[in-house]
């Protein structure tokens, strides 16, 4: 795993054309800028986006505990690299155990 910590897009951008070839992942609070980043990095590299949120199967004081993660890997699969973006993404990372990333 590769961590970037930037102060623009621009710099940001030229990172990742040397690990375009890998998951990217956005890490953060809410409203932070998290799905925007995504939607530009997917438009950008040309991958699909997966906004964590979408995989929600109920209300959960626990966000990980929420999601449906079978559904959740079976989108993954079939995608060769995309980017994937929501509050606790390493831990989701974690508990689907992928482990060759790129963290934002």
């Amino acid at each position: 795993m590769k961590e970037f910590y930037f102060k623009d897009k621009k710099n940001l951008f030229e990172c990742l054309k040397i690990d375009k070839d890998k998951i990217i992942v956005i890490d953060g609070d809410k409203s932070t800028g998290k799905s925007n980043l995504s939607y530009c990095l997917g438009c950008t590299f040309i991958k699909r986006v997966i906004n964590l949120d979408d995989f929600i199967k109920e209300n959960c004081d626990y966000f990980v505990k929420a999601l449906d993660l079978n559904l959740l890997k079976r989108a993954i699969k079939p995608l060769k690299y995309p980017v994937i973006e929501g509050i606790c993404a390493l831990h989701v990372l974690e508990k689907l155990t992928i482990k060759d990333y790129v963290l934002i």
